[in-house]
């Protein structure tokens, strides 16, 4: 029997394998302090987390989140609508002049790192017909939008974040298991 949690986990490891792996975006030093006109920054590989990322490893990342699921005895299938959200960090313009110092520019086009984020990942899922065992319904189409608050994308500048929404559909068989043993 598959549980949420085992839909939850596939994606999250389709996300590691087929996005994150293949992505790097800067990730904020211990002190985020933006003013500074030199400082080196690090990129790193995004994270995947399942319902909420852990405090120590938020950005950049990509959080599978649900907004609902059904279960159908009958056709013995289930459904449900996956939410993806997705936050990186990009104060600005990071680079080495030419007497090789590392320099910094403040800039606010770190918006562009999320989108090429939820792009790509739009991309591959546009391209899968398949996460695990659970296949994607196309025909639901896929949704995505920056974060907003009263319909205003928000500004919690240097972080950037947006979402992306789908649903899937996977097969469920009627068992007289005891779920508490599948837990």
């Amino acid at each position: 029997m598959t549980t949420i949690i085992n839909h939850l986990e596939d994606m999250r490891d389709w996300l590691e394998r087929e996005i994150c792996a293949n992505l790097s975006f800067k990730s904020p030093p211990e002190n985020e302090e933006v003013d500074a006109e030199e400082y080196t920054c690090e990129f790193v590989h995004p994270g995947a987390y399942i319902m909420y990322p852990p405090p120590d490893k938020k950005i950049p990342s990509v959080t599978i989140q649900f907004s609902q699921g059904e279960e159908n005895k009958i056709s013995e299938s289930g459904e449900m609508e996956v939410k993806l959200l997705f936050g990186v960090w990009n104060p600005g313009l990071h680079y080495i002049d030419s007497v090789k110092i590392p320099m910094f520019e403040v800039n606010h086009d770190g918006w562009r790192d999320v989108w090429n984020f939820i792009d790509y990942t739009l991309r591959k899922l546009m391209n899968s017909d398949y996460i695990g065992s659970s296949r994607i319904i196309h025909t639901s189409g896929i949704k995505y939008g920056p974060m907003t608050e009263q319909d205003t994308a928000v500004n919690y500048y240097p972080h950037w974040c947006g979402w992306l929404t789908f649903s899937i559909q996977y097969g469920t068989v009627s068992t007289n298991t005891d779920i508490l043993d599948e837990l």
